[in-house]
């Protein structure tokens, strides 16, 4: 069906000036519902008895249409599918159309022009479905939320929860150096694998550090490097850091510890036998190379062994030749040793002779 068969035909254009208690005076006599503002040439917008009711009560009487209609018109040829119309004031959320006959405004289909001619329930059945996928839209939306709220709470973790590759423990003298250090290993193993009290202040402002502290270096670290310095053990927070590598070293845990020499030590713990590494003349990312290799171990270099398998259609033959040669050989040996039946009885008397 087209545009031009429902649609209302030789509308009313009245000139932008009309004042607003003109316009409501000729739609209540002409008895229609909307009226086109502009000229038999051109339409300037659209204008609805609705839409003048609901107009502020402030906007005297006297007011000219121009300032309270609508000045973007949608417009629809008289040749158009009437579905099209539909989903142009559906998607527009407008009122109606100006019909336009090649170029020209000629008519106005509106929403009541289609229920009445068309489908009574066509924009109902769209505002149903709007309002569906819009509540479908709104759920998702809360349900991604909801999401995004629960996974951030799973990937995060408390300071006493949160579990390090490689916890870092030094005197502040060496700060410096080891916040190079602990740069480089996040840049390469990201910053929430390393501790490195710089980079968790807020959440170490709390009661209790020592306990959180030794908690870190005992059970929440892969691997514990220590900056071992001629202070390490007079500082008091090295003191607590050390007395957890000691408990480790008592437990048999030194893959857990990896000792640094910043200088010359004089510690009463470690021994001769202990083994370090003399990072006084090593720069910080040679360092962190260091560290990372510890860290992720020895690499274990696969060894190929090839196994040579038994095919008993081709090799029964190969793998019995070795048994029958070797049976043929004994066999002529015991035959050279045996007496040769078919010697007469003269030779072996002779032989026997010949023996006693």
């Amino acid at each position: 069906m087209k545009v031009k068969e429902i649609m209302s035909h030789n509308p009313i254009i009245i000139p932008s000036s009309t004042s607003i208690a003109q316009i409501e005076t000729i739609f209540q006599q002409q008895r229609i519902l909307s009226v086109l503002i502009g000229d038999s040439q051109k339409c300037l917008g659209f204008i609805t008895r609705k839409g003048l009711k609901i107009r502020g009560k402030n906007i005297p009487d006297s007011t000219p249409v121009y300032e309270l209609m609508s000045k973007s018109v949608c417009t629809i040829d008289q040749e158009e599918d009437v579905i099209t119309a539909i989903s142009i004031i559906s998607k527009e959320n407008i009122y109606g159309l100006v019909v336009t006959n090649q170029g020209f405004p000629c008519g106005v289909i509106t929403r009541y022009d289609i229920r009445r001619r068309y489908n009574p329930s066509i924009f109902d059945e769209i505002h149903f479905q709007r309002d569906q996928k819009n509540i479908s839209a709104n759920q998702r939306d809360r349900e991604k939320e909801k999401n995004i709220q629960e996974n951030g709470q799973k990937k995060r973790d408390s300071i006493h929860t949160h579990h390090f590759q490689i916890a870092l423990s030094f005197s502040g003298r060496y700060r410096e150096l080891v916040e190079q250090v602990a740069n480089g290993l996040a840049e390469k193993l990201g910053k929430y694998n390393i501790f490195y009290d710089f980079f968790y202040k807020a959440h170490l402002a709390q009661p209790n550090l020592d306990l959180i502290l030794q908690k870190i270096y005992k059970d929440n670290s892969k691997l514990n490097v220590v900056f071992l310095s001629s202070d390490y053990e007079s500082k008091e927070w090295c003191g607590i850091e050390f007395r957890v590598i000691r408990e480790l070293i008592k437990k048999k845990q030194t893959e857990k510890i990896m000792l640094l020499k910043s200088d010359d030590i004089d510690i009463n713990e470690i021994l001769s036998i202990d083994g370090y590494l003399d990072i006084r003349k090593m720069e910080p990312p040679k360092i962190v190379d260091e560290i990372i290799e510890r860290s992720q171990g020895i690499p274990i270099e696969s060894t190929e062994y090839s196994i040579e398998s038994f095919n008993e259609s081709s090799d029964v033959s190969t793998q019995k030749k070795p048994i029958e040669m070797m049976s043929m050989n004994y066999k002529e040996r015991m035959k050279k040793n045996r007496p040769d039946p078919t010697r007469s009885i003269n030779d072996i008397t002779r032989d026997t002779r010949r023996l006693r």
